[in-house]
């Protein structure tokens, strides 16, 4: 089955009141290679936001990167790398049409992600209506049921499934995570699911 995992990082945790940093998808289409997965990144570029102060110092290094480059004579302000929100919708689906095969009459997106109904609820804000409303969290297949009182956060699961070299709360690295985390649990276990999982190649 293809899917797409998903990332944003955001002013706060309300779709609707707060508003995405950055955003990144990849297409897991299972090809062997993660080289070759197809992959979408948008950064944000708003003029007014609501910011809540624990997602300020998750995102500093961002939101920095942002008020660095701002030109503000600019109305609204404008920031290479970083893109106007109302073009989000546009550039997406092209993407996904175009590198990904989505035929979007008859198509819909399994999504997965590390808190994939957060994510779909801040798609929706920006106009993406063509999302499963069932997701993928890889994270319940790494839960110690001996030990744990809660479910794993990414970290923990990366650790379990000997998976290194990523920069969390980074919205292309947290997708990578999750492409990561399932090729992990499905190849160790592709035989009881009877499953063909590609080699990862990086």
């Amino acid at each position: 089955m293809k899917y797409l995992s998903i990332d944003f990082e955001t002013t706060g945790l309300e779709a609707g009141v707060h508003s995405p940093l950055s955003f990144a998808a990849i297409w897991d289409n299972g090809d062997p290679s993660i080289e070759r997965l197809p992959i979408f990144e948008y950064k944000f570029a708003w003029q007014r936001v609501i910011l809540d102060i624990t997602a300020a110092r998750i995102n500093y290094e961002l939101i920095c990167e942002y008020l660095r480059g701002a030109k503000f004579t600019d109305q609204p302000p404008t920031v290479a790398g970083f893109d106007k929100p109302e073009d989000f919708k546009d550039r997406f689906m092209s993407w996904l049409v175009g590198e990904c095969g989505f035929n979007p009459i008859k198509d819909r997106v399994n999504l997965a992600g590390k808190n994939p109904s957060f994510d779909h609820a801040f798609l929706k804000t920006l106009g993406i209506t063509c999302c499963r409303h069932r997701h993928i969290d890889p994270a319940h297949y790494f839960v110690d049921w001996a030990k744990d009182e809660a479910i794993p956060g990414l970290s923990d699961c990366l650790k379990r499934a000997g998976i290194t070299g990523l920069t969390l709360h980074t919205a292309k690295d947290d997708a990578m995570a999750i492409v990561l985390l399932m090729r992990s649990y499905l190849g160790k276990h592709s035989e009881a699911l009877r499953v063909v999982v590609p080699e990862v190649q990086r």
